[in-house]
């Protein structure tokens, strides 16, 4: 559950706890079975609650008005493709100027 915030991004943290509430059967699935990530190895989590303000400057890059989407993801991958500390401020410039 995301507030204010992309639904998407408790996913993408990766710590906070993704899936389906606990006790489902493969009788009864409803939401799922199981779940992913839970770094923080919380036994049963039944939702993960994201909360920011209405309002987020700098405007994230997943932001349909954000201009600068395709230069944050050339530089995502250029990173992702030969790893570097270097390459990280051309992906924070980039998504900054959004």
């Amino acid at each position: 559950m995301a507030i204010n915030h992309w639904p998407a991004l408790a996913y993408g943290l990766g710590s906070t706890p993704w899936g389906a509430f606990p006790g489902a059967t493969p009788e009864d699935i409803q939401s799922g079975v199981g779940h992913v990530h839970n770094a923080y190895l919380i036994d049963d989590p039944q939702k993960t609650v994201i909360r920011g303000p209405f309002r987020v400057s700098p405007k994230p890059p997943w932001f349909v008005t954000h201009r600068g989407t395709d230069a944050v993801a050339r530089a995502m991958l250029q990173m992702e493709e030969k790893p570097g500390w270097l390459k990280l401020p051309k992906v924070v410039l980039a998504a900054l100027r959004g």
